[in-house]
């Protein structure tokens, strides 16, 4: 009797130091892949998108001014994510998309007016809502949510 216990609670001691060395493999990655992200995104997330949409306006005549400035930005976070291209390709591609969307979006306003309110809140609605899909998007990877 005596040995059936001493073999089920060993049993139970394996089936637990496999769980931990699983659960701590997993958390390992999470604190890489989170590490990693901020490397890459944090200065560009915190500081550089936020200051270079702050700049954008319209002139007198509708036309978006310091559009550059944004699309810079979101140009050099696209290259600086280059080691996505061969760590998570399908990552890479939806925040690729996602920038130059958000991209030929301000260029456009930069070279057509939107002399009207109501066109120009649309704009500044559809950058909104651009942003927020950029940063999500990040946002999941950083954490390991699907995409």
């Amino acid at each position: 009797m005596i040995d059936i216990i001493s073999a089920a609670l060993s049993l139970f001691a394996i089936v637990v130091s496999i769980y931990a060395a699983f659960t701590a493999n997993k958390s390992a990655a999470a604190a890489i892949r989170s590490s990693n992200c901020g490397v890459i995104f944090d200065d560009y997330l915190i500081k550089k998108i936020p200051q270079a949409r702050t700049t954008l306006r319209f002139d007198d005549k509708g036309i978006l001014c310091n559009g550059n400035n944004l699309c810079d930005a979101l140009a050099d976070m696209s290259m600086a994510a280059l080691f996505y291209r061969y760590d998570d390709k399908i990552f890479f591609d939806k925040l690729v998309k996602e920038c130059s969307s958000l991209e030929d979006l301000i260029v456009e306003a930069g070279n057509k007016p939107k002399r009207f309110e109501d066109n120009q809140h649309e704009f500044w609605q559809a950058v909104q809502k651009s942003l927020e899909s950029i940063y999500r998007l990040i946002d999941k990877k950083r954490v390991g949510g699907k995409l």
